[in-house]
């Protein structure tokens, strides 16, 4: 039936949204290790920005994917042990300001 195409429709939907955000993580790590490896690391105040704007995308990226996702960034969001500080900040959001989905779309 319809259903194994929704499941494919839904994982290429998931895929293709978390993609560009999960390669720039990537490259932020790599970039990092290489950058730690000739001794030229970035100073704190870039790797605080740098992370804020990481977790903002994060936060948005689950926003997108529907009540499900953001149900996980709310329960990441209570763990700092887990996460950094910059991105437990961010996913607090999902805890008190989450739009609206239609009862269909959840």
């Amino acid at each position: 039936g319809a259903h194994p195409r929704c499941a494919v429709s839904r994982l290429g939907e998931i895929a293709c949204k978390a993609a560009p955000v999960g390669c720039v993580l990537l490259a932020d790590a790599v970039g990092d290790t290489v950058r730690r490896l000739v001794g030229r690391e970035a100073s704190e105040e870039t790797i605080e920005a740098r992370t804020a704007e990481r977790a903002r995308r994060v936060r948005t990226l689950l926003t997108d994917l529907g009540p499900t996702f953001i149900k996980f960034g709310q329960m990441l969001s209570i763990r700092p042990d887990v996460i950094p500080p910059a991105a437990v900040y961010e996913l607090q959001k999902l805890c008190d300001a989450v739009p609206p989905y239609p009862t269909a779309v959840s």
